[in-house]
């Protein structure tokens, strides 16, 4: 990695801004900006104001460091920057600028999944985090007093958040969030009445503001990290509410597995004292694991979950294909990927129903659907996972490469802002068939492949044999023999001849040489 450290306190951007494009790491001194193709940008310790716009724009900015002492974020300071995923704001920070984390309608914005307010905030402003379409989670600290209009709106994932009782709240201020109607059924905005549309928001709000009334334990959880919350003082405090469900239907376990800080310490006294929440559903029917791998939760975390599951519940059936849809609906690739990789390993014999994810996809959104609908690049990875075990089975790289490339470059003409169309349902529908039988073609001519080049796998295997049969010849002692090909004495030589010649890497390189130019 190359480092750009330019002094922006002296105005280098413009001439630098050629050479930065190769930089991945960009260095802000506190004026400015910054070069519009950085992935990563690291605040300098010294500043303690960001300025309104500075970092507006950058489409590639992935990873943000801010510096505790920061103190101010301007307005629209990382405004539009669709591919943020990693921001921690620091605690010191006392003041956000309007807008200063919203982007554009245009783009899925705000990778970041967990938002936690530093305790020093006491203002959310106007469209502060707007379009954060992948964000899940926001804890707020009791100190916030006021979240102005628009603050979370448009926030399509958001499920985890709670309202001080005291502060004042913008009616529009969860303005579209589709999951968040859950609180009061599901209803299409595009089909309410003005008056409709803020009666439920005025509902959403008082459910969020009395959101733990009588629940101390869900509370104690969700300002678990304003409070610094030790395992002995959650162990003292517990008590039978910590089994009830909060009106987000969340236990205090979801609440954790969703919160910003993870402390394994309190997992284990959660789940040593109410181990159903392991399988207690929330209104989304998720249970706490779901959140853990959404939130990339640490190792240590997600192995303690797992072994919890298959300890106290080794007969439970994990809804795999709701996690997947879930994490495919709040445009987590990443999240997705960690989900099979624990599936496949820890629950092998519980399967994805990937022809139902698909029929959905392609279905349009009506009332009767709740007017669900799949984002393009999640139906790409939906059916890019639906049939990744073939792919990878495919013994050419080309071939495995062509598939992954047609799935890539598909585009059905739908927009990230509005509802998908008959057309571009039929375009997927017929999108996934065809993908399929180009994979059959391959999977066929692969093993006809194989067939062809039977004479030389055998040819590897009698070579690898006469080698072994020459060092008995020579007088080495068979113990000696087996000992150089790595044999066990229980197994045969002529098994592990076979394995050992070779064969594997030669035909992989051989079989492409055999493919015609044009088929």
């Amino acid at each position: 990695m190359k480092y750009c450290n330019i002094d922006c306190q002296k105005n280098h951007r413009s001439v630098h801004k050629k050479q930065c494009k190769k930089y991945k790491l960009f260095v802000f001194w506190g004026t400015g900006g910054a070069p519009e193709n950085v992935i990563r940008v690291q605040v300098h310790s010294s500043v303690t104001v960001i300025p309104e716009n500075t970092f507006a724009g950058l489409f590639k900015l992935e990873e943000v460091d801010l510096p505790e002492g920061l103190v101010e974020i301007g307005e629209c300071a990382f405004w539009d920057c669709p591919n943020l995923k990693h921001i921690k704001i620091p605690s010191t920070v006392r003041r956000i600028g309007s807008q200063a984390f919203s982007s554009s309608m245009m783009s899925d914005a705000g990778k970041f999944t967990r938002l936690r307010i530093p305790p020093l905030v006491s203002s959310i402003p106007n469209r502060g985090f707007r379009y954060s379409k992948c964000m899940f989670s926001v804890e707020l600290s009791e100190d916030v007093s006021n979240i102005a209009e628009f603050a979370f709106s448009d926030c399509h994932s958001l499920r985890n958040v709670a309202l001080p009782v005291s502060a004042e709240v913008g009616y529009c201020t969860f303005f579209c969030c589709p999951a968040l109607r859950l609180i009061d059924g599901v209803s299409d905005y595009g089909l309410m009445t003005q008056m409709e549309a803020e009666n439920q928001q005025v509902q959403i709000i008082y459910a969020l503001k009395h959101r733990f009334d009588k629940l101390p334990i869900h509370k104690m959880i969700y300002y678990q990290s304003y409070n610094n919350v030790t395992a002995g003082c959650l162990l003292e405090a517990c008590d039978p509410t910590g089994n009830q469900r909060d009106c987000l239907g969340m236990t205090p376990l979801h609440i954790l597995a969703c919160s910003a800080v993870q402390n394994i310490e309190l997992y284990r006294v959660l789940i040593e004292k109410y181990p159903e929440s392991l399988v207690t559903e929330d209104r989304w029917g998720a249970l706490p694991l779901l959140y853990a791998v959404w939130g990339s939760a640490p190792k240590d975390i997600m192995q303690f979950l797992i072994d919890s599951y298959q300890t106290f519940y080794p007969d439970y059936e994990l809804n795999w294909t709701l996690m997947v849809d879930s994490l495919l609906s709040g445009l987590q690739e990443e999240a997705v990927y960690l989900l099979l990789d624990v599936q496949q390993k820890f629950f092998p014999n519980q399967l994805i129903d990937w022809k139902d994810l698909l029929d959905k996809a392609v279905t349009l959104p009506s009332e009767a659907n709740n007017y669900r609908q799949t984002d393009l690049e999640s139906f790409r990875i939906m059916v890019r996972c639906s049939i990744a075990e073939r792919v990878d089975a495919i013994g050419l790289r080309q071939w495995r490469n062509e598939i992954t490339d047609d799935i890539r470059a598909f585009h059905d003409q739908s927009h990230p802002s509005s509802k998908i169309n008959l057309a571009q349902s039929m375009r997927r529908s017929y999108f996934i068939p065809q993908i399929k039988t180009k994979l059959s073609q391959f999977e066929s001519e692969y093993a006809e492949l194989k067939e062809s080049i039977l004479l030389l796998e055998l040819a590897l295997w009698k070579k690898r044999m006469r080698e072994y049969a020459s060092d008995q010849n020579e007088g080495n002692n068979l113990n000696q023999s087996m000992d150089r090909l790595g044999l066990d004495e229980e197994e045969t030589s002529r098994e592990k001849c076979r394995i050992s010649c070779g064969s594997d890497i030669v035909i992989e390189h051989v079989l492409p040489f055999l493919v015609p130019i044009q088929r």
